[in-house]
C-alpha cells in the first residue's frame, strides 16, 4: 500500500516535492520506485505475472480486509488472474 494523502497529491500536480513531509516523501519515492520496477518487468513478464507482483508488492490484501465483502474481492482478483492465464 502507498496511502499518500490528499494534500500530498496536490503538491505532486504543483511540482512543489519540497513541500511533502518527510513521510509523504518516503510514500512517494516508494511509489515511484514501484512503478520504475513495474515499467522494467512489464517487458519481460506476462500481465497476470505483473498483476500478481503488484498485488504482493503493494500488499493490496492487507488493504482490502478493511473492506466489506473482503473474501468477495479477494476472490475476485484471483478469478481476474486465473482468467489472465488464458
Amino acid at each position: 500500500m502507498i496511502g499518500v494523502r490528499d494534500e500530498t497529491l496536490f503538491w505532486l500536480k504543483q511540482g512543489k516535492l519540497e513541500q511533502l513531509s518527510q513521510e509523504e516523501r518516503a510514500k512517494f519515492e516508494r511509489a515511484e520506485n514501484l512503478r520504475n520496477e513495474a515499467l522494467k518487468k512489464a517487458d519481460r513478464i506476462s500481465v497476470r505475472e505483473l498483476l500478481e507482483w503488484i498485488l504482493r508488492e503493494t500488499r493490496y490484501d492487507v488493504l482490502i480486509a478493511a473492506f466489506p465483502q473482503e473474501k468477495q474481492r479477494m476472490v475476485n482478483i484471483k478469478n481476474f488472474c486465473e482468467w489472465l492465464k488464458k
